[in-house]
């Protein structure tokens, strides 16, 4: 009977770890069937950000050239402003002196000189421009009108 009983019971204890053992294989395969949805589905977030990710890499890459091209073109620009705002001011400097010229001769046949020196006045200013051509103060001739040191003092001094 002892036998009976033990038999019985290793029975009984094979028959609930059969069920003990079906139960978790059951188990078992619930979790693994999970594991491999749950696997499934990161693996399909992971190719979603993956593409995501070359995606916006590919638009680092584009718009890094493009502040590439606006730094280059930047860097033109403001060289071309540099050149430009020296011409400028090389230009107001020409500009001025001209005028500075232009001021200075506009008037000089009116010129008249001061006490003590010889009275030269021109009708016009071609006809100053024609008496100044004719200086001829490295030969020996004389030309009546000719420009000599006397009138070149004057003039410095009377427009000064």
């Amino acid at each position: 009977m002892k036998k009976t009983i033990v038999i019985s019971v290793l029975g009984a204890l094979l028959v609930v770890g059969g069920v003990f053992g079906g139960i978790q294989y059951t188990d078992v395969k619930q979790e693994l069937q999970q594991i491999q949805a749950s696997y499934t589905e990161l693996s399909y977030k992971y190719e979603q950000l993956n593409s995501k990710y070359d995606y916006l890499g590919q638009q680092c890459d584009y718009l890094s050239r493009q502040y590439e091209d606006l730094e280059h073109q930047y860097v033109a620009l403001e060289y071309q402003y540099q050149v430009m705002s020296k011409r400028g001011a090389e230009e107001e400097d020409a500009i001025a002196d001209l005028q500075w010229q232009i001021v200075y001769w506009k008037d000089a046949y009116k010129t008249k000189p001061g006490p003590g020196w010889p009275l030269r006045e021109f009708r016009s200013e071609e006809e100053l421009v024609l008496w100044l051509s004719q200086d001829d103060t490295d030969s020996n001739r004389y030309i009546p009108n000719q420009f000599d040191c006397e009138d070149f003092a004057h003039v410095a001094v009377t427009c000064l």
